[in-house]
């Protein structure tokens, strides 16, 4: 701040006047009037952080009856201050603004050094203040600094100005996750965002999972479902950073590995004609294929139900052994069937 401050012009009077006074305005903060006595009047003082301006007065001097006024204009010059914060964070993709504010007097010129995002300009609006605006692009850069200088004829201030580009959080990875009843599994939970969000569950889980916001927008559902256990279990996620944060309910598919309810053995008689049937259980509910070739004249047809047929007649009498395969989304299992002919 300049210490100092300029009157508009300089009045003596007649030493015949009495009193000399300030009629009707404020003087800038740390400034005195003083009548002398002698005809004359000083202003003196130093002007406080802040006072800087112009300040219009009216000096007044009496003799008796008579008087005579004069205005003055008290200028204080102060220097330059940048008020504004030294972060500014815009929305990639998004058009957005920031505005460089300042302090000083008179009302300081604005100038910025060094490169800003793609898509942002800057403006002075010669009143003190600057405007940085527009939509950034996306960039493999997330942070720039530039310079920014104000300046007027009582001095000058710089800043360092960080812009900070962001996105806001999106989820990425999917929105279903698998796990088998009696088995350990895990399931990673993706998010992009500029800066990475942190994930969060919210609400409670079963006892047998677990979540771990890994850092860098992952985290990591593991646990092992009781074994028999079959449902659906919807989780609520968060990914929050400076800029949002967003949402995502997972449904989490608890399964059960197929298994064979139906005998492996399997009695029949010659030169009759049977149907075998072959059950298996799971969640989803298995399909049934064949793993081997059927003997001949056989014929094997998967229900859709977990459960499948062998129909068909033999003409000799035997032993013969069918592979059978039940598999769904948790796993397989395979059935070695025995056709006893007798």
């Amino acid at each position: 701040m300049c210490g100092c401050f300029r009157p508009s012009r300089v009045a003596t009077f007649d030493q015949r006047s009495q009193t000399i006074e300030i009629t009707g305005q404020t003087l800038p903060a740390g400034i005195a009037f003083t009548d002398n006595g002698n005809g004359t009047a000083t202003f003196s003082g130093t002007p406080t952080s802040g006072s800087g301006g112009q300040y219009p007065i009216t000096v007044t001097a009496t003799a008796g009856p008579a008087s005579i006024s004069r205005a003055y204009v008290i200028t204080v010059d102060e220097a330059p201050a940048i008020t504004s914060p030294s972060i500014a964070g815009l929305l990639l993709g998004t058009a957005g603004s920031f505005t460089v504010t300042t302090n000083g007097y008179p009302a300081p010129a604005m100038t910025i050094a060094g490169t800003l995002p793609r898509g942002l300009r800057f403006v002075d609006n010669g009143n003190g203040t600057a405007l940085i605006s527009g939509t950034p692009i996306s960039t493999f850069d997330s942070t720039y600094r530039v310079t920014i200088t104000a300046r007027n004829i009582a001095g000058s201030a710089t800043q360092t100005l960080t812009i900070a580009l962001g996105r806001v959080p999106v989820f990425t990875s999917s929105t279903t996750a698998n796990f088998t009843a009696g088995r350990s599994g895990s399931f990673y939970v993706q998010a992009n965002g500029i800066p990475s969000p942190a994930l969060a569950v919210v609400g409670g889980l079963p006892t047998w999972l677990t979540f771990t916001d890994r850092g860098s927008g992952r985290g990591l559902l593991t646990g092992t479902p009781p074994a028999g256990t079959a449902g659906v279990l919807v989780v609520s996620l968060t990914a929050t950073n400076l800029y949002g944060t967003a949402a995502q309910s997972l449904t989490v598919n608890i399964r059960i590995a197929p298994t064979f309810t139906s005998p492996s053995s399997v009695t029949i008689a010659v030169a009759q004609p049977f149907a075998v049937n072959v059950v298996a259980v799971g969640s989803p509910t298995p399909s049934l294929s064949l793993g081997s070739s059927l003997p001949s004249g056989l014929t094997f047809v998967d229900n859709g139900n977990g459960s499948a047929t062998i129909t068909g007649k033999f003409a000799t009498t035997g032993s013969r052994w069918i592979a059978i395969r039940a598999r769904n989304s948790a796993g397989s299992a395979y059935q070695y069937l025995q056709l006893r002919v007798q």
